[in-house]
């Protein structure tokens, strides 16, 4: 992988970042563990202000009923030992940032949008 350094740090402390990147890329290790085709691609973006972080991987979509719920506390669209926090921590550290986390069905990914460091 190559690094640009031209492109601007987010605005966020590392342990936020960190803890944000850790719930995405382990909740995608799991999913792919029933999956044949195994990859996840993480993809840095900066247009204007904003640094977009992807996470995408060759697991299925997620079911479209569990799309609505993927943020809400307490709520797992796994078994019963999740606990059903790591997105929604996720998304209230990149608020706090003043960014967010979303969803995207059509390419099966997470998209962290957050203010690039001034």
């Amino acid at each position: 992988a190559t690094i640009d350094e031209s492109t601007p740090k987010a605005d966020i402390t590392f342990p936020n970042l960190q803890r944000i990147v850790m719930h995405l890329v382990a909740n995608a290790v799991e999913h792919l563990r029933e999956q044949e085709e195994r990859w996840l691609k993480v993809l840095v973006v900066h247009t204007g202000g904003d640094i977009t972080i992807t996470i995408s991987n060759s697991g299925t979509a997620i079911d479209e009923e569990a799309v609505g719920q993927l943020f809400n506390p307490l709520v797992s669209a796994k078994d019963d030992t999740h606990a059903g926090m790591g997105l929604t921590t996720a998304r209230t550290l990149a608020q706090e940032a003043g960014g967010d986390l979303r969803y995207c069905a059509v390419s099966k990914s997470f998209e962290l949008s957050l203010p690039a460091a001034l």
